[in-house]
């Protein structure tokens, strides 16, 4: 398997950024890919960002997207094996923390940094008692070889693990995690639950919770061991530790036996880069042995796991709020875009395809009550919610200028005046507004910085409507040029946003202004003798095919208009 840019790993310790984690079924390496872009191609080819070297994998096989929303999807390419989410066939969908992904041989899932954070751990301002000063020898669980772990405990564990997903805050789970401990099952004599800094040797470690005693040991001091600590900045690995006589595993706990016999286990509980949580328990000396680092380890998987299912679950009702938003956002821009109303002498058809769920481009068709109509289209700087709530601005200012009986300049004064005013800093808008006399044909225009309508004919001929010199809305404080033409019978005006001539190709290349008057004359000549809508549709799906499987990277809107 290659992945282009991962590495290897089989450490317990998550990287902090987004990440893959990527092995082939029924193998136990795992390779993990870091998400430092937000757009991923998975395939056999080497250009792929993850190349996953396999004959069921196609070159270019799926590809892995984070939305304006934070969410990651995954989309087939229309591979030849397909790719699977969860056991199911799946073309695109929003990928969860307990999904898993499989292309051809090889099994991927998401990992995000851990939600255990400042702002859901109830932190405790004391710090810990560190003691020793000498080496500590200290054994891992990879080290003390096969322990055993009877039945009971697994029952025991398993019932408390089910506990933890009725306790919504994390700071409560941590506590009883440390009952746990200190209860007849696991006979400790103290239970800690603690934030160890990695890059901070100097600093103590500090509470997460209220520590937990053991009855009649409720006035022990809790001593933690420097050595233990220094183990855990190293390897973040579940450490046992003893300073009493060695038993079958051999190890040294090195606070003084003087002061306290007894044992210790430190298990992770997550960890990254900067600091490691981490459950410490003070035991008898006689459960200094494998078989009880295991135990305690066992424990803290439980614990993983209640959290991991508590982020999903999250995770779930983040995604469902903004499904709703969306969907809602969604259904007022759909409303915004014009039906294919009748005016006398027009022959209309207008499409619309936000980039991702919802956009910033503006498409419209008004009559006037002159009997003459408005064709525009606008496109606002950036994309999603905000661009969206600016377009839909638009459309409000420019049906109540019309309905006031004002004209085409008039309309574009009063936009700029606004989008002056209420815009973002660095935010614009590119706008062109056409008022058309369907009985003379008669045209005035004004163009504010958006790409130049064209004008086709049934015999293949073309041309560009004058677009001026005018800058787009919502720069300063403009005296818009008008600009006049002509529109005859049998031609088409088209009007459209620069999402037609910046689509990515299966190249990555731009369509062009040019290249798209070509389009346009093609498809015309074709469909010469069809309504509106058919040749909407003929130049839609050819965008599309140019599109190919690469990601739409900006909205696209435009508007035909052929004079009868």
């Amino acid at each position: 398997m290659t992945v282009d840019g991962g590495e290897k790993s089989t450490t317990a310790a998550a990287p902090v950024a987004e990440h893959l984690e990527v092995h082939r079924a029924g193998e136990k390496e795992v390779s993990v890919v870091a998400l430092e872009c937000t757009d991923l191609l998975i395939g056999r080819e080497g250009e792929c960002g993850l190349s996953l070297s396999d004959g069921m994998v196609s070159r270019r096989h799926a590809r892995l997207f984070r939305d304006p929303f934070g969410r990651w999807w995954i989309r087939d390419l229309g591979s030849r094996n397909g790719t699977r989410v969860n056991g199911v066939p799946s073309t695109e969908r929003v990928i969860g923390l307990n999904d898993v992904i499989e292309i051809g041989p090889f099994v991927l899932r998401m990992r995000r940094p851990s939600s255990t954070d400042d702002s859901t751990v109830t932190m405790d301002a004391r710090a810990v008692s560190v003691v020793e000063t000498e080496s500590v020898k200290t054994t891992t669980l990879a080290e003390a070889g096969n322990p055993r772990v009877v039945a009971s405990h697994l029952s025991m564990l398993m019932k408390f693990g089910q506990s933890l997903l009725s306790l919504e805050q994390v700071g409560g789970r941590l506590s009883a995690l440390c009952r746990l401990m200190v209860g007849e099952d696991f006979h400790g004599r103290t239970a800690l639950a603690m934030r160890l800094f990695r890059d901070r040797a100097d600093a103590p470690p500090q509470m997460l919770c209220e520590a937990a005693f053991a009855p009649g040991c409720e006035h022990d001091t809790p001593y933690v061991s420097r050595g233990v600590l220094a183990r855990l900045r190293r390897s973040a690995e579940p450490v046992l530790a003893g300073n009493a006589a060695p038993g079958p595993v051999d190890v040294q706990l090195t606070v003084d036996r003087d002061v306290l016999p007894a044992s210790a286990v430190a298990c992770p509980l997550r960890s990254d880069d900067r600091t490691v949580d981490f459950l410490y328990v003070m035991l008898p000396p006689q459960y200094g042995t494998g078989e009880w680092l295991a135990l305690v380890s066992l424990a803290v998987e439980h614990f993983q796991q209640a959290e991991f299912a508590w982020a999903a679950r999250r995770q779930e009702q983040e995604h469902a709020a903004i499904d709703r938003e969306l969907e809602q956002a969604r259904q007022i821009q759909e409303k915004l875009v014009p039906k294919e109303r009748h005016i006398e002498g027009l022959d209309v058809a207008i499409r619309f395809k936000p980039c991702r769920w919802v956009g910033g481009d503006y498409v419209d068709l008004v009559p006037m009550s002159d009997g003459r109509a408005l064709l525009t289209v606008a496109d606002v700087c950036g994309k999603g919610l905000q661009a969206a709530l600016v377009a839909a601005s638009v459309h409000s200012l420019v049906h109540a200028t019309l309905g006031a009986g004002l004209g085409l300049t008039e309309l574009m004064q009063g936009l700029n005046r606004h989008l002056n005013e209420f815009l973002p800093d660095h935010s614009f808008a590119t706008m062109v507004s056409l008022v058309l006399d369907p009985k003379t044909g008669e045209v005035e225009m004004i163009n504010a910085g958006h790409p130049p309508a064209i004008v086709v004919d049934a015999q293949g001929g073309a041309r560009w409507l004058p677009s001026g010199s005018n800058p787009p809305l919502g720069v300063g404080d403009v005296t818009f040029e008008i600009q006049h033409d002509h529109v005859d019978p049998g031609e088409m005006l088209a009007m459209f946003s620069d999402g037609l001539i910046e689509a990515g190709g299966k190249k990555n290349e731009n369509v062009g202004l040019e290249p798209l008057s070509e389009q346009l004359r093609s498809v015309y000549a074709e469909h010469r003798d069809d309504p509106a809508g058919r040749v909407a549709d003929s130049l839609d799906a050819l965008l599309v095919d140019v599109q190919g499987d690469e990601l739409s990277s900006d909205d696209r809107a435009f508007l035909l208009a052929r004079r009868m």
